[in-house]
Parts: structure tokens; C-alpha cells; sequence
């Protein structure tokens, strides 16, 4: 790769603006967009579904929504998601990983039209229309953990996820739809009052599903706790948890992961723990998480996921943990750990655009993270920047990073 060419992937940033073109879209959010931009992208991305090339095309359909925020180009953007999902259906059983970038985009889009009435509809109809077209099992219980996604946000963008939840409801009561959002809210008691559950809501067999989960997440808890006072103690049910994300039934992996991050949440926020180190029990958990990743072919959506409740409990000493991890990781890994750390520096935001944003640098020195504003994350940045220097198959991801956090450049 030639320097200019490195230089000019880490200075690609939301904030430049490009040139707008007249949009024209059909009403139908299903046919073919004639705009331009649209086309092209649907045209590359579709030959790319399923493969890693398909990252590169999650900012470029969010940039062409931040430069031009109407509702018609939130549903040319849906449009445009569709065919990609029509063509991952099309070469078979569609898998959390080839979703994946899918499910990124819908979160970009998101962050951009939070706030605004028009194109909040917009994308309410778009994903509640993904999930009516498209009643395969990961797209369903994908589209509904964007809702979790959304939670994560300020004010408005819980209101969208509260709008979101409901369309998906509408659509698909199934006990994928419902059992996924029961999971958020065990994980989000606070949040919910806004997911639309009902006692009836599940089918008994869905009901035993999601009751026999949480109670190895309670075990699980039980277990790690005793597995820090005494490293000799077992950890059955724990791997059982682990297991479960590896199975090739993509709801069952879904809620086994909201079950983990149960587990997490719990371990991280107990009083006993609180005079511990926290280094050792972080690394353990995160190392767990990955060390049976490349064996799998469709778990690094899950565990990069589970790997969020570590990171908001213990920042600092998750990235330190992911730094381990990411100098040996195969690609699919460490684009999974670049977006868990570039989604942390985001929850921090709260859904407000910032004047500065971390970023990856190039120069003749080499390759230098700067920070906005100290962050528990920078550990990663710094380390992994100094990585890079002798390893440029990492370029892409710290790229990738830079677009994703200029997203919210004000």
C-alpha cells in the first residue's frame, strides 16, 4: 500500500462534504432507487454480501443519509439494505457475521436521524419492513437487538428504539421477536417500561426457553464469583453459556448472548468485586469470550456483543484485555473489537455530535492516536496505533474506526 493511499483512508472523514445531488426516490421503498449513489452502492455491496469487503460500504450508505437527511433517503438507504439482504437469503441461510455490516449501517443511520420526526418514521418503517420481508431467523432477532443498540443513546434515541420495538411487534409477534426484546429488558430493567411486552407475549415453550437461560445466568454469576476466590473452582455453567454461541441456530445464539452479558453486568457491578483487582477477572472473561472464536464461522457478532458489558463496567481494563487479543486475531476479529471500542466512545457521546472525536493518524512518524478528551478507551488506541507501525494489515480497522467516530463530528 502506497503512503498516499494510507494517508488519504485515515483523513476520510463524515465532515467533508460532499458534493449533493438531486435525489429523486420512488415511492415504493422496494423498487430501485435511481439515485445515483444509491445504485452504485447497492450494485457493489450486493456482489460483496456475505464476504468482509461488504465492512467498507456500511459509512458510504450512511454518509450519503448525513448529506442529504430527508425521509426519502432514509428509505432509499432501507432499499438499499434490502437488496443486500435479498442477496445473503439468495446464496443461503443468512449468518450473524454476513449480517453484520447490515446491522451496522442500521445503527449509523440511527445516530443521524434521531430527533427528527419525518425521518424517524422513515427508519421505523424501514426496519419493520426488513423484518416483514425477510422472516429469516437472524434478521429478525438481529433487527430486534438494534433496538438494544438504541438504548444505549440519549432521550431521543431511546424514543426511537421505543418506536422501533413497536413496528417490529406489529410485524413479527413471533416468539424470536418477543423473547429478543424480553432479554433486553432483563438486561435494561430501567429501559423497560419502553419495549411493548405483554404476559402472554410468548408461547409456553419460548417462556421455558428464556426462563431456563436466565437461570444459568444466575449459575453462571454463582460460578465466576466462586472462580475468583478459588481459581480451582468449576465452570460448567458458564461454558454452557459459551457454548451456546457457537450453535448454528442464530436466535438461540442471541439470547444465550444477552444472557452473558447478564452475567457480566452482574459480576462487574457486585459489591465483592469492588475491592478487587479487576484486571485479572477482566482478562479471564474476555479471553473466555474469544479464545474459541476463529473455530466458528458465525460468532464474532455474538462475542464481540457479550464483550460490550465488559467494556462499559471496566473500560480501561477491557481494552487492555482486547489489545491482547487483537495482535494475533484473524480480520473478522479485530473488525469486531474496532467497532466494540468505536460503540464505547459512542455510548459516551449520550447521542450528542462532538466537536473533536478520537482518531488514527498517519504521518511520517508513523501511526499516532490522538484523543478528543481522556477516556478510560485511549488505551487501546495508543497501543494499537503503535501496533500499526509494524503491521499495516491493521490499517483497515483503525480506518474503518476513524470513519465510523467522524460520523459524529458537529
Amino acid at each position: 500500500m502506497r503512503p498516499e493511499t494510507t494517508r488519504r483512508m485515515f483523513y476520510l472523514t463524515a465532515a467533508a462534504t460532499a458534493s449533493q445531488q438531486r435525489v429523486v426516490v420512488r415511492r415504493s421503498l422496494y423498487r430501485p432507487t435511481p439515485h445515483h449513489a444509491f445504485a452504485r452502492i447497492t450494485q457493489k455491496w450486493v456482489a460483496v454480501a456475505s464476504r468482509p469487503a461488504a465492512w467498507r460500504f456500511t459509512h458510504r450508505l450512511a454518509r450519503e443519509v448525513r448529506n442529504n437527511p430527508t425521509a426519502a433517503m432514509v428509505r432509499g438507504a432501507f432499499a438499499v439494505l434490502d437488496r443486500v439482504i435479498a442477496a445473503m437469503r439468495a446464496r443461503g441461510p443468512v449468518r450473524f457475521d454476513h449480517l453484520w455490516p447490515v446491522l451496522e449501517a442500521i445503527e449509523q443511520i440511527a445516530a443521524i436521524i434521531a430527533g427528527n420526526a419525518d425521518l424517524c418514521a422513515a427508519y421505523v418503517d424501514g426496519c419493520a419492513a426488513l423484518v416483514a420481508r425477510h422472516p429469516d431467523p437472524a434478521v429478525v432477532s438481529g433487527i430486534a437487538w438494534s433496538v438494544n443498540e438504541l438504548l444505549e443513546r440519549g432521550p431521543e434515541s431511546k424514543e426511537l428504539a421505543r418506536r422501533t420495538a413497536e413496528a417490529l411487534v406489529e410485524v413479527d409477534s413471533s416468539d424470536i421477536t418477543m423473547a429478543t426484546l424480553l432479554m433486553i429488558a432483563e438486561s435494561r430493567p430501567k429501559d423497560r417500561a419502553l419495549l411493548p411486552l405483554r404476559s402472554d407475549a410468548l408461547s409456553p415453550a419460548g417462556w421455558m426457553l428464556v426462563s431456563a437461560l436466565l437461570h444459568v445466568a444466575d449459575e453462571a454469576t454463582a460460578e465466576v464469583g466462586a472462580w475468583v476466590d478459588d481459581p480451582r473452582a468449576p465452570l460448567d455453567r458458564f461454558t454452557e453459556l459459551l457454548s451456546l454461541l457457537y450453535v448454528h441456530v442464530p436466535f438461540m445464539g442471541l439470547i444465550a448472548m444477552a444472557a452473558l452479558k447478564l452475567v457480566f453486568v452482574r459480576l462487574l457491578t457486585a459489591a465483592k468485586f469492588r475491592r478487587t483487582p479487576m484486571e485479572p477477572l477482566v482478562i479471564k472473561l474476555c479471553t473466555s469470550l474469544f479464545d474459541e472464536i476463529d473455530h466458528h464461522a458465525d460468532a464474532a457478532f455474538l462475542v464481540t456483543e457479550a464483550c460490550e458489558a465488559i467494556r462499559d463496567k471496566q473500560p480501561r481494563a477491557c481494552a487492555l484485555a482486547m489489545v491482547r487479543i487483537f495482535r494475533t486475531a484473524s480480520p473478522r476479529v479485530r473488525q469486531g473489537i474496532a467497532i466494540c471500542v468505536a460503540e464505547g466512545y459512542e455510548e459516551d457521546f449520550g447521542g450528542a455530535l462532538q466537536r473533536l472525536v478520537p482518531r488514527f493518524i498517519v504521518d511520517r512518524a508513523g501511526v499516532r492516536f490522538n484523543t478528543a478528551a481522556a477516556n478510560d478507551l485511549d488505551v487501546f488506541g495508543t497501543r494499537v496505533a503503535a501496533l500499526a507501525r509494524s503491521d499495516r494489515t491493521i490499517y483497515p480497522h483503525l480506518a474503518w474506526m476513524n470513519e465510523r467516530l467522524a460520523g459524529w463530528l458537529s
